[in-house]
């Protein structure tokens, strides 16, 4: 199946940068996550639909990997 994963490595994310510490916005790297759809896919023959599927099972992995990382959401706010 698809789904995405997080590669903190190529994230290199020490700290959420805030408007008082921005000094060149060119600098910042900040992992967006995407995903299609997040469901248990019940058809085989769904070829694109289990490509662009993340199982609950995981989405919650990657949500609990996120977390115990130390990463810090943000939102377009």
């Amino acid at each position: 199946m698809g789904g995405c994963s997080v590669n903190p490595e190529k994230a290199n994310i020490k700290s959420v940068p805030t408007t008082a510490n921005i000094q060149n916005l060119s600098t910042i790297k900040l992992p967006i996550l995407m995903y299609h759809h997040i469901r248990d896919v019940d058809d085989p023959k769904d070829h694109m639909g289990n490509y662009l599927t993340a199982t609950s099972k995981q989405f919650k992995s990657q949500l609990d990997y996120i977390q115990q990382s130390g990463f810090t959401p943000v939102t377009f706010q």
